[in-house]
């Protein structure tokens, strides 16, 4: 055991549970982060609260309005659970994708239907494919 290795002690498996169960650690799920938002995540939230600013100031005038957003769907290698205590999960940094799927989704006061598409990437090209399709 790595309590073995790294301090000397012996300490059975029954010993070990019993400390984490007076302590309150449980094999919980952890806490996912994408590197790049948890770096700027104080910077993109001045941003959200700016871009909901001028979204309510084009939606008070009426002027027409079509949102379009995209989701991507992605499939992390990173571990489901670990041992923590509740109510602090363990953060896990995570970079490695292993499948992404993008969707694209556009709904507007000026648009008949909604308009749904799924893409390989985020890019010019698969962007201009979905704009194809609200005309």
């Amino acid at each position: 055991m790595l309590v073995e290795k790294k301090f000397g002690v012996k300490i059975s498996y029954f010993r070990l549970w019993n400390i984490y169960k007076r302590n309150k650690v449980g094999y919980r799920r952890a806490l996912e982060v994408k590197r790049q938002a948890y770096e700027r995540r104080l910077e993109l939230d001045l941003q959200r609260s700016d871009f909901a600013i001028d979204l309510a100031e084009i939606i008070t005038r009426g002027d027409p309005i079509i949102y379009v957003d995209e989701s991507q769907f992605m499939s992390w290698m990173a571990p489901v659970k670990n041992w923590c205590l509740p109510g602090k999960p363990v953060i896990h940094v995570i970079n490695k994708v292993r499948h992404s799927q993008i969707v694209f989704g556009a709904i507007g006061n000026c648009l008949t239907k909604s308009v749904f598409a799924c893409m390989p990437a985020c890019d010019k090209h698969s962007f201009n494919d979905f704009l194809k399709l609200l005309v």
